[in-house]
């Protein structure tokens, strides 16, 4: 089968795109699937380079990519939330238990796979997985609800977005920062005020919020402390805390290790098709042109997938 892998560690220019071996039979609570499309995450990156290792050693070569989308092929013992032939959307990154999902056949953990939305092809959802489902766990460890005001950072990437929109739709206030080409779009989303992130004279104004969701490429948190009321909450997906600042503050941080739970990826797909949920795909590539799909995923503001 076609699969796009790495043999050593390196960038993106040493993937390797040809055959490898297609997956067997699906084992205990495993899928086989037949992937549509597959979605480029900065967690890619990291495997490519080999920064992962000193945290989840992996066995080269390995096929890399984690968010898919495709067609169940076949399910293993003790898969019952997906049956062959259902249009699923899910995770499989190696340090999640899956091998990699820039393939056209790949064992997926059905723990981590749900039914796809109905509402959009396969190909744009699987840029969903990781995106939203760690926005709707961030927003879940921030108990956002009606009477909510949130500060979401980095508001215009793929995680941030959806962020905004699935807060909006709890009923929350919501405050972000954004790159300046991007501030009217996440004000598309529904953000109440928007700032653009250079300039961060605006954390002053801004007081007692109840929670930060910082989904930005990581930046100094501790400029966004006092923005938060006392015990608030931050919840990062990349940003390193200092603890010791946190706890001086009087701050709660929390760096989120995402888990992409059926759970999750079935409110993702739910809101998708209630129309709550939009993301913005920025270009599509054929699997001969990973490496291009890896540049671009570099310095795009939305989501780069890849076909198979």
């Amino acid at each position: 089968m076609k699969a796009v892998q790495i043999r050593h560690f390196g960038s993106p220019d040493d993937l390797v795109i040809g055959e490898a071996p297609a997956p067997t039979a699906p084992g205990e609570g495993q899928l086989l699937v037949r992937v549509s499309a597959a979605s480029v995450n900065p967690l890619d990156e990291l495997t490519v380079t080999g920064r992962l290792q000193s945290l989840v050693p992996l066995d080269l070569p390995v096929t890399v990519g984690g968010d898919f989308a495709g067609i169940v092929r076949e399910v293993g013992p003790g898969v019952d939330n997906v049956r062959v032939g259902d249009a699923v959307i899910g995770q499989a990154h190696p340090v999640l238990g899956g091998n990699g999902t820039f393939a056209e056949f790949i064992l997926a953990p059905a723990a981590l796979t749900s039914r796809a939305p109905a509402g959009i092809d396969l190909v744009e959802a699987a840029g969903l997985p990781l995106a939203g489902t760690s926005a709707l766990q961030a927003l879940r460890t921030l108990e956002v609800g009606p009477q909510s005001t949130i500060v979401v950072l980095g508001a215009g990437g793929a995680a941030g977005s959806i962020g905004v929109q699935a807060a909006k739709h709890l009923g929350a206030t919501v405050i972000a920062d954004a790159a300046a080409d991007d501030r009217d779009y996440v004000r598309s989303l529904g953000a109440d005020e928007v700032y653009d992130y250079v300039d961060t004279s605006w954390v002053s104004r801004v007081h007692n919020v109840d929670g930060i969701l910082d989904a930005s490429t990581g930046v100094d948190a501790t400029v966004y402390y006092p923005m938060l009321r006392p015990a608030a909450r931050y919840v990062s997906l990349a940003t390193r805390h200092d603890l010791a600042a946190a706890t001086a503050a009087g701050v709660e941080a929390i760096s989120q290790f995402t888990y992409p739970a059926t759970d999750l990826l079935a409110e993702v797909a739910t809101l998708v098709d209630a129309g709550v949920i939009h993301q913005r795909i920025v270009a599509v590539f054929p699997a001969v042109h990973a490496r291009a799909a890896f540049a671009a995923a570099g310095i795009a503001h939305g989501k780069c997938l890849v076909t198979f």
